[in-house]
């Protein structure tokens, strides 16, 4: 028996209009081998076009829906790197879980991504943003502190620069590990203060966290 991926569009037509008049998928068969002469449908293929049609109105095929068959998609593309730019921290298999995605498939976007740059220069930017603003609550800072021993200029994580301070005060800046990051912890002098955390006004940093604590 010939099944549903073998019959043309006419054949399926075919079907029903033989099943809206015989109304039984052995009598249709018969009626096709009067009419055709070749070998008729199975009755399950008979029963299922006209299921079919009886619930879509068609017998044609459908358009396939879902996933597209490339992860490639600019949507697909935007939304894992949005996702990583919010949380680089979070794992691959998490961001698959979130974004409905195969983890291979968020896995080639953030590797197509990298490679581009355009992941990188944004946490290149970010971390520029972070750093100036860290320079500002050194300035800050100076202004409470005396002596020679008053805090440098914090510089990028990266650059392997020692930099001496008194230590009162920590200065920790706490960022998600990932490439191109790190931790970055200095030391401090806080003059005539003995809060047990220091709040810097109109200082924001998204994502790290900045947190000055009295070591004594």
């Amino acid at each position: 028996m010939r099944t549903t991926t073998k019959l043309t569009l006419k054949e399926r037509i075919e079907c029903v209009r033989l099943y809206s008049l015989h109304e039984q998928p052995r009598k249709v068969q018969l009626a096709w081998q009067q009419k055709f002469g070749t070998t008729p449908p199975s009755c399950k293929t008979i029963v299922a076009i006209n299921k079919k049609f009886d619930a879509t109105g068609s017998v044609a095929d459908l358009l396939r829906t879902g996933r597209p068959k490339t992860s490639f998609t600019p949507t697909n593309m935007a939304l894992v790197e949005n996702a990583i730019k919010n949380d680089p921290a979070k794992t691959l298999r998490k961001l698959a879980t979130d974004l409905g995605m195969k983890k291979t498939s968020v896995q080639r976007i953030k590797r197509n991504a990298e490679m581009n740059g355009t992941l990188g220069q944004e946490e290149k930017n970010r971390l520029k943003d972070t750093i100036a603003t860290l320079n500002k609550m050194v300035g800050y800072l100076e202004r409470k502190s005396t002596g020679s021993n008053s805090p440098k200029k914090i510089s990028d994580g990266r650059e392997q620069q020692s930099i001496n301070m008194i230590p009162d005060t920590e200065i920790q800046i706490l960022q998600p590990p990932q490439e191109n990051f790190r931790t970055i912890t200095h030391e401090i002098q806080i003059m005539e203060s003995d809060q047990s955390e220091v709040v810097i006004p109109s200082v924001s940093l998204d994502p790290s966290t900045i947190i000055l604590t009295p070591l004594s």
